[in-house]
C-alpha cells in the first residue's frame, strides 16, 4: 500500500468511533435514561443503531488489520492466512444486511406517507421482530453466495487481508451488482418521498437524511470500485473510508434530529404554564378592578 493509502487509513480511525459514540449514546438515551421518548414508528431505525454501531466496530477492525498488515505483523497473517476471512467477510454481510434494511424502512415510510390509513390499521400485525428476522435471513443467502456458488474461486494467499484476495472476484462482481441494486431502489423510494423539509414527521425527516448520505457516500466508492478495482492500493480501503465517513455524518444529523425535540417541547410546555399563570393574573386583576 502506498503512503497516501496509509494516512487515509490512520486518518480513517476517527469516524468509526464517532458513529459508536454518537449512535450508543442515542440508543442509551432511548431504551436506558429515557431522556429521549421511545417512538414505535421508529423502532426499525433502533435496530438500524444497533446495526451502525457492530458495523462500525467491524470496519474499525478491519483499518486496524490493514494497518497491522502494514507492519512485521503481517507474519501473524501469513501463518494464519483464514484468519482475516472472519474480520472482512462479516464486514460486508453486515453492510447488506445495513442496506436491505434501509430500503424496508424506506418501503415502510412511503406507505405510511401514501396509504396512512391502511398502514396504520395493518403495520401493527407486523412485528418489528419478524422483519429484523427478515432481514437477518440474508445471512443464509450471503453464506450460500460465498462458499456455494464462489466457493471455488475462494484461493486465499497468504497475507492477503484485502475483499479481492479473500472472498474472490465472483464474490466481489454479486456484492457490486447487490450494492447497486438497493442503492436503485432506495433512490426511487426517496424521490416517492413527500418534499418540503419543514412538513416531514421524524421517520420521513429520517429516511430522508439516510438517502441523502447513501447516495453521496455509497455511490462514490461504487464507482471507484468498478472504474479502478486495485484502488485499494493508493488510497486504502475506500469503501469503509466514505462509508463510515458518511455514518459519522449521519449519526450527527440524525441525533440533531432526536434530541432537538426534546429542549423544544419542554420550552413550549414552560412557555405554556407561563402563559396560562399570566392569563391568570390578568384575570384576578380585572376581578379586582370590578370591585
Amino acid at each position: 500500500m502506498f503512503v497516501s493509502g496509509i494516512i487515509i487509513n490512520v486518518i480513517a480511525l476517527i469516524f468509526p468511533w464517532f458513529s459508536i459514540i454518537i449512535y450508543s449514546k442515542l440508543l442509551i438515551a432511548v431504551f436506558w435514561s429515557k431522556t429521549i421518548k421511545q417512538k414505535p414508528e421508529l423502532s426499525l431505525f433502533y435496530c438500524r443503531f444497533v446495526i451502525d454501531v457492530v458495523f462500525s466496530f467491524e470496519v474499525l477492525s478491519n483499518f486496524v488489520m490493514h494497518l497491522l498488515s502494514l507492519t512485521s505483523f503481517v507474519e501473524f497473517f501469513i501463518s494464519n492466512r483464514n484468519f482475516p476471512l472472519f474480520i472482512v467477510w462479516p464486514l460486508y454481510l453486515i453492510m447488506s444486511m445495513r442496506a436491505f434494511l434501509v430500503f424496508i424502512i424506506a418501503v415502510d415510510r412511503t406507505f405510511a406517507t401514501y396509504f396512512p390509513m391502511t398502514f396504520f390499521k395493518y403495520r401493527k400485525h407486523v412485528p418489528t421482530f419478524f422483519i429484523m428476522s427478515f432481514v437477518m435471513s440474508y445471512f443464509a443467502l450471503d453464506a450460500s453466495v460465498v462458499f456455494v456458488f464462489c466457493g471455488e474461486g475462494i484461493n486465499i494467499q497468504p497475507g492477503c487481508v484485502g475483499m479481492r484476495c479473500l472472498l474472490g472476484t465472483c464474490y466481489e462482481q454479486y456484492w457490486l451488482t447487490y450494492e447497486k441494486a438497493t442503492f436503485f431502489l432506495k433512490k426511487v423510494s426517496s424521490h416517492l418521498s413527500p418534499p418540503g423539509w419543514d412538513n416531514l414527521i421524524q421517520p420521513n425527516r429520517l429516511i430522508l437524511i439516510d438517502t441523502l448520505i447513501i447516495i453521496v457516500f455509497d455511490l462514490f466508492p461504487l464507482v471507484i470500485y468498478s472504474m479502478f478495482p486495485n484502488a485499494d492500493m493508493y488510497i486504502g480501503p475506500i469503501n469503509g473510508v466514505c462509508k463510515t465517513l458518511g455514518f459519522g455524518i449521519e449519526s450527527y444529523l440524525v441525533s440533531k434530529s432526536l434530541w432537538c425535540r426534546v429542549p423544544v417541547n419542554n420550552l413550549n410546555a414552560n412557555r405554556g404554564m407561563v402563559a396560562v399563570q399570566s392569563a391568570k393574573v390578568d384575570t384576578n386583576q380585572q376581578q379586582f378592578q370590578k370591585f
